[in-house]
């Protein structure tokens, strides 16, 4: 069963109906939100709805699919709840999504140790039509049979150029929404290749959230630093960033590496948190292995 949850922030009407139409399309069997788009000033609607519909999906013993409708802001209200309810899963959870979904793919990731898939939401990928979203489906949700996905990766600093090989666990995602999850019962750094993206934030802002972190210790158990997509509308910005990420860089032990197509860009590509991954100098570039969840 594939439950759309909407966490977070809402679509508009016309997008919507487009999802509906594509999922009737896509002959898979669904659910969509109860009370979706009810009055709430920043979310898809209040939050006993959206925790609601989450523990539903949770809670379901048929191998749930939960698939985010998009990001935007409010999962991280849920978290208190989800976590007084002490649920137990009853099957593989397969959940999706990215941006503020950040939060929960961290409270599934440490409190019931499953995978989860860092990928576009469903509200999106449907205005393309029912043919990607069944391919999107089929390949990286169902993924019937296991598979390793490369990605191709820049260093940053020093030992980001000289790492030759490291096997571990993919995480991580909007770097403000994990920033925001310090200090929290359910905000545990994890270790690992810690994965980061983030969008329409200033170089300034980056840069004091980077120093909060590092002096947090934060990254006291990353065993590698991956940045994705540092999304901003202006290139003087995005050029200011780009130099504030190698500056900070330059100044930690722990390698640092950019260039992964994952976050608010066009192409978002799908990544396997909580999955066995493996990074790998190799003929001069350096790798991310990624596994699927089969």
């Amino acid at each position: 069963m594939l439950y759309v949850i909407a966490p977070a922030g809402k679509i508009s009407d016309d997008e919507y109906k487009k999802l509906t139409q594509v999922l009737d399309q896509s002959l898979i069997p669904y659910q969509l939100p109860r009370n979706y788009g009810d009055s709430d000033p920043l979310c898809s609607s209040p939050s006993e709805d959206r925790l609601y519909n989450l523990l539903e999906a949770l809670e379901s013993d048929q191998n749930p699919v939960i698939w985010a409708l998009r990001g935007g802001y409010g999962s991280i209200q849920l978290l208190q709840s989800l976590a007084e309810r002490k649920i137990k899963t009853k099957s593989q959870i397969k959940f999706v999504g990215f941006s503020d979904l950040t939060s929960l793919h961290h409270f599934i990731l440490t409190q019931y140790q499953q995978p989860t898939l860092h990928g576009p939401h469903i509200g999106r990928l449907s205005q393309g039509g029912v043919a990607p979203l069944i391919e999107f489906y089929n390949e990286y949700i169902l993924a019937p049979k296991p598979k390793t996905y490369t990605h191709q990766l820049q260093a940053v600093n020093k030992p980001g150029e000289t790492l030759k090989n490291l096997k571990a666990k993919c995480w991580g995602g909007n770097l403000v929404t994990l920033q925001s999850l310090i200090g929290t019962p359910w905000g545990k750094p994890l270790p690992g290749i810690l994965i980061l993206e983030e969008v329409n934030e200033p170089a300034y802002k980056i840069d004091r959230i980077l120093y909060h972190m590092t002096q947090a210790g934060f990254f006291k158990q990353t065993q590698a630093l991956v940045f994705g997509d540092l999304t901003h509308p202006d290139k003087d910005e995005r050029q200011r960033i780009q130099k504030t990420i190698k500056h900070w860089a330059e100044k930690q032990s722990l390698p640092v590496y950019s260039g992964l197509k994952v976050g608010h860009e066009d192409v978002n590509q799908a990544l396997y948190f909580g999955t066995p991954s493996e990074m790998e100098l190799k003929e001069g570039k350096h790798l991310l292995f990624n596994r699927n969840w089969a």
